[in-house]
């Protein structure tokens, strides 16, 4: 049982030793090829693929083979094997899932600092190199790329970094019935005037009024005719 006990407890010190930098790029090679890919997000920048390039070069020097087939963009890949994921979360959609999706997306990643993060999770790796700029991204690819760093998390400072405004998405409110269909515009309706009465005085000729005759007058006036 305490054989057991110590097993254990030797597997979790490996572990922990395993999650460490100082074993990059050596952890990531299979054989004679790389085990990865190196990522920039699709709204990363251009120096993010510069920087990403830059890295690919120094580990194919240290591996002594070309790369082949290692450059992604975040859309074509997900975590479900080795990474090394370049951009801060608001730039890179696959920094921000592992990271869980920060608000705001920046918030790890404070002017003036940029960082190497090292991951492991379910037997994967996860590299993040990134800063609250692409100048601070670059720098911290600069630094991994030496080979030298050692622990789980790296901080590094950034000279004249600025601060990025970051447009914010807000949300639109469900459009009314209203606004999908818009009402028909208002129709004027004539009012009707009432009907006047005419009365004969008012027209200057003198009107003939046709008075209606009963039957029996038009019957004799017919006979009265015949005679005539």
């Amino acid at each position: 049982m305490k054989r057991m006990f110590w097993l254990g407890c030797f597997l979790i010190a490996m572990s922990m030793v395993a999650a460490d930098l100082g074993d990059f790029p050596d952890n990531l090679f299979l054989g004679s090829r790389f085990n990865g890919y190196i990522v920039v997000g699709a709204q990363g920048s251009s120096t993010d693929v510069i920087s990403q390039n830059m890295l690919g070069l120094k580990i194919a020097a240290e591996l002594g083979a070309p790369l082949l087939n290692v450059y992604q963009l975040d859309s074509d890949v997900d975590l479900s094997t080795n990474l090394i994921l370049i951009g801060n979360p608001c730039v890179n959609d696959l920094t921000a899932e592992l990271l869980g999706d920060p608000s705001p997306c920046d918030a790890d990643f404070p002017a003036g600092k940029a960082y190497v993060k090292y991951i492991a999770e379910d037997g994967i790796t996860y590299i993040i190199a990134a800063g609250h700029t692409d100048q601070g991204t670059r720098k911290a690819v600069e630094k991994l790329a030496t080979f030298s760093l050692s622990g789980s998390d790296v901080e590094i400072d950034i000279e004249g970094d600025t601060v990025v405004e970051r447009e914010k998405e807000e949300e639109k409110p469900e459009p009314t019935l209203y606004e999908k269909t818009p009402p028909l515009p208002p129709v004027d309706v004539p009012k009707k005037e009432p009907r006047k009465e005419v009365k004969a005085e008012e027209f200057d000729e003198p009107m003939i009024v046709v008075e209606e005759k009963g039957l029996f007058i038009k019957v004799w006036d017919w006979f009265t005719g015949l005679f005539k």
